[in-house]
């Protein structure tokens, strides 16, 4: 878990324009995919986050395919997203 900030999100309104500069907030990486709408992955520590609001939740993924939480592992400061 990372002290600083790491996850920035901006969003541009006009058309369908969407910038992302964001680091996994688990090992920093930059290797993040998007998987779905407001939904991503970090292929370097395998876990999965979502955007709800200005907060990211974030969940590891079982072997099974389900998904535990792993917010409690991270303050509200460091799920935080800046637009």
């Amino acid at each position: 878990m990372n002290s600083g900030k790491h996850n920035i999100i901006l969003k541009l309104n006009s058309g369908e324009i969407e910038i992302m500069l964001m680091r996994c907030p688990n090992c920093s990486s930059k290797d993040i995919g998007k998987i779905g709408t407001q939904q991503f992955y970090c292929w370097n520590c395998f876990i999965e986050m979502s955007i709800s609001g200005n907060e990211l939740t974030i969940h590891q993924v079982e072997s099974d395919g389900s998904l535990s939480s792993l917010n409690d592992l991270f303050t509200e400061e460091e799920r935080k997203l800046e637009w």
